[in-house]
């Protein structure tokens, strides 16, 4: 993948397939980019297992700054509903919504990365307002979308972003 400033602005979603399997690519797409001096912004998520639970801690690194915010609520061990703890999300969303909105022209990162496109972004929440500023100021944009957000992502975007399949050839394409 090559980026130049002059990249036409892209706007691209990766649905979900397997638990998990988005979040490292995207991980290991951020790793590279970092590598060969690319300027990111956004966040990537990492899952840490719970010994004896059935779901894992989640932990979102900021692209950028690598700060790291956990977004998983304590549930108790049988909890099977929505873990996230949304007001640790929008602090995460607000640090990369401050980088994107005090950058410099000459100094905006060349792609914002989301992790996951879903219901609190469906709802105006979350990362949409980074999407958004990242839109306005002609940064490319490449998200994960949830496993029940398709059709929210849709909407959001009103079908103009591509859908890329959840491998690293399409995803680097």
């Amino acid at each position: 993948m090559i980026f130049t400033d002059s990249l036409d602005m892209a706007f691209a979603g990766i649905p979900a397939a397997d638990t998990g399997q988005v979040d490292r690519l995207l991980c290991d797409l951020a790793i590279r980019l970092e590598r060969d001096g690319v300027r990111l912004a956004g966040a990537v998520q990492s899952d840490i297992e719970r010994q004896g639970e059935c779901r894992c801690d989640m932990s979102l690194r900021i692209l950028s700054s690598d700060n790291r915010y956990p977004i998983s609520a304590r549930l108790g061990p049988l909890s099977r509903g929505c873990q996230l703890d949304p007001e640790a999300l929008e602090c995460a969303a607000w640090e990369v919504e401050s980088l994107l909105r005090s950058a410099s022209n000459n100094a905006l990162p060349q792609l914002l990365i989301v992790n996951k496109f879903s219901k609190s972004e469906a709802h105006g929440k979350g990362f949409a307002t980074c999407i958004a500023v990242a839109l306005e100021r002609g940064v490319s944009v490449l998200c994960g979308i949830g496993r029940l957000s398709l059709a929210d992502f849709q909407g959001f975007t009103d079908d103009q972003a591509e859908l890329l399949k959840p491998n690293k050839q399409a995803i680097e394409q």
